[in-house]
């Protein structure tokens, strides 16, 4: 991804709190070094969308999910 508006962003939020209700790990690989900005940079979606959920590709997350249990 490499632009992100504030729909957008509220839409990355939603997905990722969605997604933690039922228990389903969600991974964002691969953003664009603007939108990791945008996120480290707004209070707000740095507490909802953490660092630990943040891969720099998708093979690492890929990998980073092997290494849970119960998947």
């Amino acid at each position: 991804m490499s632009f992100v508006d504030s729909m957008g962003l509220e839409a990355l939020k939603t997905l990722y709190n969605d997604a933690k209700k039922i228990n389903i790990p969600l991974l964002y690989c691969g953003l664009n070094d603007s939108v990791l900005n945008v996120i480290e940079n707004d209070e707000i979606l740095r507490t909802s969308i953490t660092k630990s959920i943040l891969r720099p590709s998708l093979n690492d997350g890929i990998l980073h999910l092997s290494t849970l249990q119960n998947i």
